[in-house]
């Protein structure tokens, strides 16, 4: 398990912390069926990403619009120059291009590994203006949402990982106020293999009007059918696969 640096806002909690109380997991009994994939707000369809393709997707038409917008956006960088960009929504208003980054970026307490870049229409004058974004290619946990998991430095020792649990820390990417996700951390899939543990953790959002200043971690533990031992953990809410790195100040 590899360690990257925390969100500065977040400081490393010790055990006793009364606002992180450890909150035993049950997995929630979601669908089976593959969900469909996220890029911050744009919508993936996992047969579209599957199957690749490139540019030859497009019409003439959006093909050269797309090129042109694409760059002359100040990028200097053309989508005809890699076959590795993937048509993920087209139409006469908007193309969207998604390719994997050449290696994976830790932003904060997120994983970037797509490149996004979308083209827009200008219904005005018709011209296609484009913009370029990171991600973090992801499975849609809908109604639930995405939150940022680390491993917790305290499932690191020799007698955490002789234990059939799994400590994490869980940081809520949606607006709440600057508060934790106590009581609406969960486990949306677990599979435990010979090698790795794979799990995807998402947290049930609040209703009504939040603020966004940032939230604190929440501790999450995980219960397994055997110890943690010496397995990778995965984080299964990552469609390419990305262990969870270990929590660092």
């Amino acid at each position: 398990m590899q360690a990257t640096d925390a969100p500065a806002a977040s400081a490393r909690p010790a055990r006793t912390d009364p606002a992180l109380k450890p909150v035993m997991a049950e997995t929630s009994a979601r669908p089976a069926a593959s969900p469909s994939y996220l890029c911050g707000e744009q919508h993936v369809d996992p047969h579209v990403y599957a199957r690749g393709g490139g540019l030859d997707d497009l019409t003439a038409e959006r093909r050269r619009a797309v090129e042109t917008a694409i760059t002359a956006d100040g990028t200097g960088a053309s989508p005809n120059a890699d076959a590795a960009w993937i048509v993920v929504e087209q139409s006469d208003s908007v193309v969207a291009l998604l390719r994997p980054l050449g290696g994976l970026i830790h932003d904060g307490g997120g994983l970037l590994d797509h490149e996004l870049s979308v083209a827009r229409r200008v219904p005005a004058d018709g011209l296609w203006v484009a913009e370029r974004s990171t991600c973090g290619l992801r499975r849609d946990a809908d109604p639930l949402a995405h939150a940022d998991v680390r491993v917790s430095p305290d499932a690191l020792t020799p007698a955490a990982r002789a234990a059939s649990e799994l400590e994490l820390l869980v940081t809520e990417r949606s607006c709440n106020s600057g508060e934790d996700a106590e009581g609406r951390v969960e486990v949306v899939t677990l599979e435990e293999r010979a090698d790795e543990i794979v799990v995807w953790i998402a947290v049930r959002p609040r209703d009504g009007v939040l603020l966004c200043p940032g939230n604190p971690l929440t501790r999450f533990v995980v219960a397994l059918d055997a110890p943690v031992g010496d397995r990778d953990i995965v984080d299964g809410s990552m469609v390419l696969r990305h262990e969870v790195a270990a929590y660092a100040e």
